[in-house]
């Protein structure tokens, strides 16, 4: 049995896709998403580059503190101690006007206490050396208890936003012995500025008199020995972002005591 024919129809294929109204919000949310990762990245750049800065100015602060605990705590330090009066040793002595005991002050135009001075028996051989291979120098560099075998005067001072140490003399005829002479050289990098730097001198002092208790008042009939410490507060911030604070502070014990005779003696 024969089909009956069939009719052909001509079927129109539906198409679908998006208005123009979908398109634009389309772009829009992922424009959206886009500058939102951006904005993640670019922040996680920042946190990342200040957290490096963090780190690199905490640990030229501790680098510059460390170089002082290990210099400072030597002041003092004279190698005929063991065989002379300690009350005679002339890294803790004024000798005509030249201060070579610890002293605090402040180079020209710095806030008061941003500086100290020291000295110690670096080569062992008992003198104060002025500088290094130098040719004599005028009084009172030109005698005992000074040589011109080395240098043994030392420093550390706040200066135009830097730390700096102290590296000989200013030159051959410079007869001082301070926070505002000899020459001065940076330790701290251009990328950190100082902001502060402040020492600060602690003592105890013990009777020695054998008739007194150690914690009885010295009085000028009485050796006495100073033992001693400094106190140091340093901060900086980075140069590159003023936001970037750092303070550290440190308490340094001198290992030298300055010892003084009785005058009755």
């Amino acid at each position: 049995m024969l089909s009956p024919p069939c009719t052909a129809r001509a079927r129109v294929a539906r198409q679908s896709g998006m208005t123009l109204t979908g398109l634009m919000i389309g772009m829009t949310l992922g424009t959206l998403v886009l500058s939102g990762i951006s904005t993640l990245y670019l922040l996680s750049v920042q946190g990342s580059t200040d957290t490096l800065r963090a780190i690199r100015l905490n640990q030229e602060l501790r680098s510059v503190i460390e170089l002082m605990q290990q210099d400072i705590r030597r002041a003092g330090y004279w190698a005929a101690a063991h065989t002379e009066d300690p009350a005679e040793n002339p890294f803790q002595s004024e000798i005509a006007a030249i201060n070579n005991d610890l002293s605090i002050g402040a180079a020209l135009g710095e806030p008061d206490a941003s500086c100290l001075v020291y000295s110690y028996d670096l080569n062992d051989n008992g003198a104060i050396g002025v500088c290094d291979g130098c040719a004599l120098s005028e009084a009172p560099f030109d005698a005992a208890p000074y040589d011109q075998s080395n240098v043994e005067m030392f420093g550390f001072r706040l200066r135009n936003g830097a730390v700096q140490m102290r590296a000989r003399r200013a030159n051959q005829s410079e007869i001082a012995f301070d926070c505002r002479s000899g020459w001065w050289e940076a330790i701290t990098s251009h990328d950190v500025r100082i902001t502060r730097l402040e020492f600060t001198l602690m003592a105890r002092e013990s009777n020695l008199n054998p008739n007194k208790a150690p914690s009885v008042a010295c009085m000028p009939e009485d050796a006495c020995r100073l033992a001693r410490a400094i106190e140091v507060r340093l901060a900086g911030r980075a140069r590159s972002d003023p936001r970037l604070h750092q303070s550290l502070a440190a308490i340094i014990a001198v290992r030298n005591d300055r010892q003084r005779r009785a005058l009755t003696e």
